[in-house]
């Protein structure tokens, strides 16, 4: 007597497969595949700075530094401080946020609250930042200082 054709054998194997209880995806296998959808940024509209405002008020000069960046109809304005970042994004209903620091490609999303304020602690320089509403698509410039 001979053992499973070859036939046989792939389909107990296939059979196994589709059977075999599968684990969750992973969170950085989700992450790049949205990565890999963000690819179409391409065809994203560039934020434009509108402002930009180098502030003393609560830090030294220079530590702190506040922009609004315009997306119509979305303006976002943003203050990086040696903390993080925070920000606000008007008018309602908000657009997803995500921040992508340099270096990287992949994106964080990031929380907007019910006032449309939102804080990234950690956050440095480079970064931009990505809005997406719909079908309408933004990125910010670069910052880099």
């Amino acid at each position: 007597m001979t053992g499973p054709s070859p036939e046989d054998e792939l389909q107990m194997n296939l059979r196994a497969a589709i059977e075999e209880d599968l684990d969750e995806v992973p969170p950085e296998l989700t992450a790049l595949a949205r990565d890999v959808g963000d690819w179409a940024m391409v065809d994203d509209a560039l934020a434009e700075l509108t402002e930009l405002v180098d502030t003393g008020v609560r830090a030294p000069a220079g530590d702190q530094r506040s922009l609004r960046f315009s997306a119509p109809p979305y303006s976002v304005m943003v203050t990086l401080d040696p903390e993080g970042l925070v920000g606000e994004v008007a008018p309602a209903p908000y657009p997803e946020l995500a921040l992508q620091q340099g270096g990287s490609e992949a994106t964080i999303a990031i929380e907007i609250d019910p006032r449309g304020r939102f804080r990234v602690p950690g956050a440095e320089v480079p970064f931009r930042l990505r809005l997406r509403r719909g079908a309408q698509r933004f990125t910010t410039p670069w910052v880099t200082h």
